[in-house]
């Protein structure tokens, strides 16, 4: 290439960049909503942090990571062990209780009671190798608890929390198993009532339809609440939620979601917003999808940005990340 042809190349190349920049000035983007918010939101770690961004995982609930014994408030009834659990609550379902520690229960073969009325604060605390429901149904407010075991209610409606909430569950947290007929969830079968800042890792598996990861049917409110593990059922299966005809906000799932029926990545059926679901998890494509929530891969699923910057699509309003949510 002679001299006269160098010249020409770098002229071309610097009218490109010129124009390019003031494309750009304008407000024209070149590469999708979500790798714009990505890429924007990389400046906020600021010089030599880039790596810890790859370590980033799903956000969590601030109050997972709070120290047990710091949630909540000491109230009227104080429990100490399985057998003031059943015998206290059992006696006095409409009461005021709070856990002093952790519970390592042996298993039982049904729930505390058929139906809860009353508080329940587990100031951070757990409730191991549970086997059934804490309640039958619960119309009350639990909170602050965490619970763990293998629940297996053939043919039932069932979840670790209550098999029916027309109450408030809130920053409540289930790990384990949870196996049951139709209207099978992690934290519930079925909720009318509020589950708020609550979560489920829970392995949900029903026989029939409406199962999914935090609760198998919802025609109440979930907000600021997540599933990941796994739900499976033979119809209207979702990551998050089975069948869906309530209000749902600020939620995400990254469920693998199983189902030869109607299934979903967030939801089986019905709306969501706000919200999103892990393709990668899900083990399922958006044309699949026959729920709400917006798909996103792994790798946008694992970036705060997405939950806070307004170019993301399916973003409506930022997440709190000051109160609420953190990353994993």
């Amino acid at each position: 290439m002679g001299p006269d042809n160098k010249i020409g190349s770098l002229e071309f190349s610097i009218v490109v960049f010129l124009i390019v920049g003031l494309l750009v000035v304008a407000g024209f983007h070149f590469f999708s909503e979500d790798a714009i918010g990505l890429v924007e939101g990389l400046e906020d770690f600021g010089e030599g942090k880039m790596e810890e961004v790859t370590d980033f995982k799903y956000p969590v609930l601030r109050q997972e990571l709070a120290e047990a014994g710091t949630l909540g408030q000491e109230r009227d009834i104080s429990i100490e062990s399985c057998d003031e659990l059943y015998s206290s609550i059992g006696n006095q379902a409409e009461g005021n209780f709070y856990l002093e520690n952790d519970l390592d229960c042996l298993p039982e073969d049904e729930e505390i009671t058929d139906s809860f009325g009353g508080i329940l604060d587990g100031r951070g605390y757990k409730i191991e190798n549970m086997n059934s429901p804490l309640f039958g149904t619960n119309s009350g407010e639990i909170k602050n608890l965490r619970l763990n075991g293998i629940i297996v209610d053939e043919g039932g409606t069932t979840g670790a929390v209550a098999r029916e909430n027309s109450g408030i569950i809130e920053n409540t947290t289930v790990s384990g198993e949870i196996h049951g007929g139709s209207n099978v969830g992690g934290l519930v079968g079925t909720n009318s009532g509020e589950i708020t800042a609550s979560a489920s890792v829970a392995h949900a598996n029903g026989t029939g339809s409406n199962v999914g990861g935090l609760t198998g049917s919802n025609s109440g409110t979930v907000n600021n609440s997540y599933a990941t593990g796994y739900a499976g059922g033979e119809d209207t299966v979702g990551g998050l939620i089975g069948s869906n005809t309530g209000t749902v906000k600020n939620t995400y799932a990254a469920t693998r979601v199983v189902s030869e029926g109607s299934r979903g990545g967030l939801t089986g059926s019905g709306s969501a917003e706000n919200s999103f679901w892990s393709t990668d998890a899900a083990g399922i494509s958006p044309e699949e999808d026959n729920g709400g929530g917006t798909p996103k891969t792994d790798d946008l699923m694992e970036s705060k940005i997405i939950y806070t910057d307004p170019l993301t699509s399916g973003l409506e309003e930022p997440w709190d990340f000051e109160k609420i949510w953190t990353m994993g």
